[in-house]
């Protein structure tokens, strides 16, 4: 069963293969912290773009036509990692990367990365 909870600095990870389980700790935002996070997320992700064999240029944001499935398919695991330790890095000077690390961390130790 996934995890989805509202305010997680984790938001957004579920859909590129980083699945939370009940009883994973989760750095917690405001209701506003974590719109503003989900919408810059969102807009990095957007940038995040790949050129297919076939010629299409895909991005990483998870949405209506471009599902987490399609977007795991598309993108390497190292690729989304990049993409996310990028984001967390920069955003709000940095000030959630330690935390994202952390759970990323948990997450991988557990195998619920896919």
């Amino acid at each position: 069963m996934q995890r989805q909870s509202q305010g997680a600095t984790t938001c957004g990870l579920a859909p590129l293969g980083i699945v939370f389980h009940t009883g994973t700790r989760l750095t917690l935002l405001s209701g506003e912290k974590h719109a503003i996070l989900q919408g810059e997320l969102n807009a990095h992700l957007r940038s995040v773009t790949k050129k297919l064999p076939g010629g299409e240029v895909v991005d990483m944001m998870p949405r209506r036509g471009n599902a987490g499935k399609l977007v795991r398919w598309n993108f390497t695991p190292e690729e989304r990692l990049n993409a996310l330790n990028s984001f967390y890095r920069g955003f709000a000077e940095g000030r959630y990367y330690v935390a994202f690390r952390m759970e990323l961390n948990a997450a991988l130790a557990k195998g619920m990365f896919k």
